[in-house]
């Protein structure tokens, strides 16, 4: 039996363990009143070390995929069952109403500067054309032509400006462990985006798109878990700006969407 159907599901499981180790960290690894890492927080180190084997049994795994011929995007994506689709259209609606949230708190928000948080409009409107570009390929069906294509690129944008803005905005943040954990999912999605469209124009690259994918599966569960745990159990502790909350919701969406493809792509290998 081939192993690499279990991936995404893996890959799922795991992304919750680890959101329940990163909400547990945020509500007893840093002090309340400074909110400086202790030193004595176990949850983020069984979250390093349960990130550190994902991505050794995720290698073990891809290594063992053989296929005959490279599966072509359409085999390899698209779906026409009901639960794959539910799965797109559930998480195109996600992002795209948490973009257009995002968008208006940013617009809305008086505690800064219009110029102060001016590069954040571009990430939500590209996050609104995320949602969208996901519904064009559901509604493609199995007739991908250089119309349509581009829509592969547009998830691609949206998380590499992700990627910036969170860099930029904590880039000079003393709490590496904490931001360190909001960088990496939007790492992953870029380049499981880009392996996504290399499938149209560039070499398509099955065993990368599964392990960056995986991973920012993993990733992405793990930023929104905890950040909801944290959010829920103790709101004062940690006082997320509702655009955090708005990113927290895409990259829910992004996994939602990610975890769909890899289902339908190990099917077909």
């Amino acid at each position: 039996m081939n192993l690499i159907v279990f991936l995404p599901i893996l890959a799922a499981l795991f992304g919750v363990l680890g959101g329940i180790f990163r909400g547990l960290s945020l509500l007893n690894g840093y002090e309340p009143q400074t909110h400086l890492p202790i030193s004595s927080d176990n949850f983020q180190l069984m979250l390093i070390i349960l990130s550190v084997v994902s991505v050794v049994i995720f290698l073990a795994l891809c290594a063992k995929i053989k296929f005959s011929t490279v599966p072509e995007f359409e085999k390899a994506f698209i779906n026409n069952s009901a639960g794959h689709k539910t799965l797109c259209v559930l998480s195109a609606l996600i992002i795209s109403l948490c973009g257009a949230g995002g968008f208006y708190f940013a617009l809305t928000n008086s505690d800064k500067s219009f110029y102060s948080h001016i590069t954040e409009f571009p990430l939500w409107i590209l996050a609104v054309f995320t949602g969208v570009s996901i519904i064009g390929l559901i509604n493609t069906k199995k007739d991908i032509t250089e119309s349509n294509a581009y829509l592969t690129l547009i998830p691609m944008f949206w998380a590499a400006f992700d990627l910036i803005v969170i860099f930029k905005n904590n880039s000079s943040s003393p709490f590496v462990g904490y931001y360190s954990f909001e960088l990496i999912p939007s790492i992953f999605l870029t380049l499981a985006f880009y392996s996504l469209a290399s499938f149209l124009y560039s070499s398509p690259k099955p065993r990368l798109m599964l392990f960056t994918s995986s991973l920012a599966v993993l990733f992405s569960l793990v930023c929104v878990i905890g950040t909801i745990m944290a959010y829920i159990s103790n709101s004062s502790l940690w006082a997320f700006e509702m655009q955090t909350l708005m990113r927290t919701g895409c990259l829910l969406g992004g996994a939602l969407y990610l975890f769909a493809l890899d289902l339908n792509l190990c099917r077909n290998i």
